[in-house]
């Protein structure tokens, strides 16, 4: 529902009717009674109700009923009607910040998530209430971050990192949200996957402030820190994340690695790395071997993977682009030939699907790819068979990725041509794996193929580069990879009742207006006349009789004497002989100054 039924908004007496009384009233019981409905979810009925209500249009109510009609229509899934009614209610109240906010939720609902964000802005514009403002920020902010991660996951679904990455930065603007831990963690994924270990290290750690106990995040950094060759911190890190990782082959994978890591840790070398090349490292590990002059150029045979699990058609291909890249960077002092025959071939490629178990520091250890070389004595090459798992090595049942494999064609074909391994994360010759290698030859990878063939000519037959289909290299497979955020923590924003006055949940009756009166009194003028304040006049009783004369029983009609008369004898009086101070001066001023003063007394003025 867009907002609960049960608080409507009101119409003060400051809106006057447009129609007649009878047919305001009309429209103001079909509303009421269409409300009734959508509280019944019987929405229906109450179509039928204001759309009868919406034929007396202009009345006062009309940008309500139209409000409420889009509300209907919405819960009924009839879009493209609800859109129209709310935009009807702007019409007849452009201020209607119920009907911005209809319009945010209809666009939101159909995944229209930039539209709605606009009516959301211009709901901001419009109203001055800060309960809609703030009510607009909220769903705002939520809306975005919600939309850009939801847009988000499905880049990285679909391979297109850098897009994602964009969606990513920009839902973090908004922090703190209800999706950032996802945002960071899916941030954290994206960077290392693009060859950027160290912002990964900081966007997990940023995800971790929002779940501290999140022990794939924790895996993340340590996978991310091992890129970097910081053994030390990644099983730190990895040592962590078995308190709180639940899933068994995730415990597992985090524990293997924390052995690998101890193994290989003594072969790091930090010094060697700035050096220019890793010529005299691989000298010192054992000497340098090289094809002899005479063998060139090599003779290769490509063994076909049909049958072989996991194989693809263009494998092969990988192998043919690795003996490029590594000829052209030896000043194409190397050269090789394709031949059909393996018997007659110096070095061969076989794929299989069996795991490659090998003793190294007096450990076995699983490998993706291997070189296997013949050396005479003097150390020159005279054979290499090599091999290369289309299955994942690390992940049992796990198909190798293509980028995997490409990875694994360069750096087995730099052993076969008489190289060993580098201490430094980005040549392609690393003894580990990492984020930073990028599936070019690095300077020193070139350096020092350059350097161990230096002495030989620029042989006459160049080889042929032949390129690979396009694809995204990948670092050869490792332990378990990080994962993106969960798409399941990403819940979508709640459109919440518009804010409305608890002390105003009715809709008010029209106000009925009495027709203006015809007369003077009545007419527009009198509310500026000024009152009347003259006194009202005194009316004064009949003279009092003797008492021989007058008496309350007494039949005798009163005498045509006047007041002023030249009678020298005075009637009696039983009560006052002097002058009332009330009497009004007006008044007393006609009467004779010897009469007396009446008996009866008129009431006060008010």
């Amino acid at each position: 529902m867009l907002f609960s039924a049960s608080t409507l908004p009101s119409f003060g007496m400051d809106r006057q009717p447009i129609k007649s009384y009878e047919i305001e009233h009309q429209v103001y019981e079909q509303c009421n009674r269409a409300v009734e409905l959508i509280n019944a979810s019987n929405y229906s009925q109450a179509i039928n109700l204001l759309t009868q209500a919406a034929r007396m249009d202009p009345t006062s109510y009309s940008d309500f009923v139209h409000e409420k009609l889009s509300e209907c229509y919405s819960e009924t899934n009839q879009t493209d009607k609800a859109i129209k009614e709310a935009e009807l209610a702007l019409k007849y109240d452009p201020s209607s910040g119920a009907a911005y906010y209809y319009l945010a939720q209809i666009y939101y609902r159909t995944d229209h998530y930039d539209t709605a964000t606009v009516y959301l802005k211009k709901l901001l514009q419009i109203t001055k209430d800060k309960q809609w403002a703030d009510r607009a920020k909220e769903l705002l902010k939520d809306i975005e971050t919600y939309g850009k991660a939801r847009a988000a996951i499905d880049q990285i679904n679909a391979g297109h990192l850098s897009q994602a990455r964009k969606f990513l930065e920009d839902a973090a603007k908004y922090d703190p949200s209800p999706v950032s831990k996802n945002v960071h963690q899916s941030l954290s994924y994206v960077y290392r996957e693009s060859g950027n270990p160290e912002q990964a290290i900081v966007e997990a750690k940023k995800a971790l402030q929002y779940d501290a106990n999140d022990g794939g995040l924790m895996y993340t950094i340590a996978l991310a820190s091992q890129d970097i060759g910081e053994y030390d911190d990644a099983i730190v890190w990895l040592k962590r994340s078995l308190q709180y990782e639940r899933d068994p082959e995730r415990r597992k994978n985090a524990a293997d690695m924390i052995s690998e890591l101890e193994l290989d840790k003594p072969k790091l070398n930090s010094q060697a790395n700035k050096a220019p090349d890793y010529l005299d490292s691989m000298v010192g590990a054992g000497g340098a071997c090289r094809w002899p002059q005479k063998k060139l150029p090599i003779k290769v045979f490509i063994k076909s993977g049909a049958g072989v699990k996991g194989f693809r058609s263009e494998y092969p291909s990988f192998i043919k682009h690795a003996l490029d890249s590594w000829c052209s960077a030896s000043g194409r002092k190397l050269a090789y030939k394709m031949v059909g025959d393996e018997k007659s071939a110096d070095l061969s490629v076989t794929w299989i699907d069996d795991p490659i178990l090998m003793n190294e520091d007096g450990k076995k250890r699983v490998k993706q790819g291997v070189a296997s070389t013949e050396t005479t004595s003097e150390r020159e090459i005279t054979s290499v068979q090599v091999q290369v798992d289309t299955m994942n090595a690390l992940r049992p049942n796990q198909l190798l990725e293509a980028g995997e494999c490409a990875s694994v064609c360069l750096h087995e074909i730099g052993h076969s041509l008489g190289l060993k391994h580098s201490t430094s994360y980005n040549d392609v010759m690393f003894f580990g794996s990492s984020s930073k290698q990028s599936g070019d030859l690095t300077s020193r990878d070139k350096a020092t193929i350059a350097r161990l063939y230096q002495s030989y000519p620029v042989c006459s037959l160049a080889p042929v580069e032949q390129k690979p289909p396009p694809i995204k290299f990948e670092p050869p497979p490792m332990f378990m990879p990080p994962l993106p955020g969960d798409e399941k923590d990403i819940a979508p924003p709640i459109f919440l009742p518009p804010p409305i006055d608890e002390s105003e949940e009715k809709l008010t009756p029209p106000f009925f207006q009495p027709p203006p009166l015809n007369d003077a009194a009545g007419s527009a003028n009198s509310k500026n006349k000024k009152p009347d304040t003259t006194m009202p006049p005194v009316f004064l009783p009949p003279p009092i009789e003797s008492e021989s004369g007058t008496g309350k029983n007494s039949k005798q009609a009163p005498k045509k004497n006047s007041p002023n008369s030249n009678s020298k004898q005075a009637p009696k009086t039983s009560g006052v002989t002097k002058q009332d101070p009330k009497m009004n001066k007006s008044d007393s001023s006609k009467k004779d100054p010897g009469e007396p003063l009446p008996f009866f007394t008129p009431p006060p003025l008010n």
